[in-house]
């Protein structure tokens, strides 16, 4: 059996981990460090295409949690960018 996407790897552990979110989101145009412009078909993303976890929860829990996933990260060309956000909830909020 293949092993996980890279990806998909990051959002299991985040799972496992109890950060409050993640968000994978593959785009269909994008470029990245060797400024090539990616164009690829939904079924090629997976493998090709430009991608993007984002992971959510305090500062300090994620910084440790990159540190935690150097394994994944060292095969790839990815980068950490972290940024304060604020939440703005509408709707109903989730309890418990």
């Amino acid at each position: 059996m293949a092993p996980p996407a890279r990806h998909a790897e990051l959002v299991h552990r985040a799972n496992h981990e109890g950060l409050a979110g993640a968000s994978v989101f593959h785009g269909f145009t994008g470029f990245g460090a060797e400024r090539r412009i990616h164009r690829e078909r939904p079924a090629h993303l997976a493998a090709k295409g430009p991608c993007a976890v984002v992971l959510v929860d305090e500062e300090d829990r994620l910084r440790c949690f990159l540190l935690r996933v150097q394994d994944v990260l060292e095969h790839t060309k990815a980068v950490a960018v972290l940024e304060r956000v604020r939440i703005h909830w509408t709707g109903a909020r989730a309890v418990g």
